[in-house]
């Protein structure tokens, strides 16, 4: 879906986030392109901080769970105040659902830690 709304912009714009630009002015289906395509960018950064703290920082691991939550959130308030009109149910929406439900699990179980556990005693 990144790599798709980056490069294939016209085909994601369409297909993926169900946005018609067929009625819209040339320059405007142009713009709605480009706009994709830069946030198509910021999803490709945002992934490479998430692989950077999974291999290098791994305490950094549940703020990525926090910000990738944040930013999900933070979109869908912009998408209440300014909506964008849209042909049916997108099949994005579904996808994002269980994206969704994946990062709340890895948060709470990136800050769950076992109890009970005995610690090997030193001799």
């Amino acid at each position: 879906m990144i790599l798709s709304s980056s490069f294939d912009t016209c085909n994601g714009v369409g297909s993926a986030v169900g946005i018609r630009l067929g009625p819209i002015i040339s320059g405007g289906a142009e713009t709605v392109v480009s706009v994709t395509a830069l946030l198509g960018l910021s999803q490709l950064l945002l992934a490479s901080f998430g692989v950077l703290a999974l291999i290098r920082y791994r305490a950094m691991i549940p703020f990525m769970y926090v910000l990738l939550l944040m930013e999900y959130f933070a979109k869908k308030w912009i998408q209440l105040v300014k909506p964008i009109i849209r042909i049916g149910t997108p099949p994005a929406t579904y996808v994002n659902l269980v994206l969704i439900a994946l990062l709340l699990t890895g948060l709470v179980l990136s800050l769950w830690r076992p109890t009970g556990r005995l610690e090997p005693t030193a001799k």
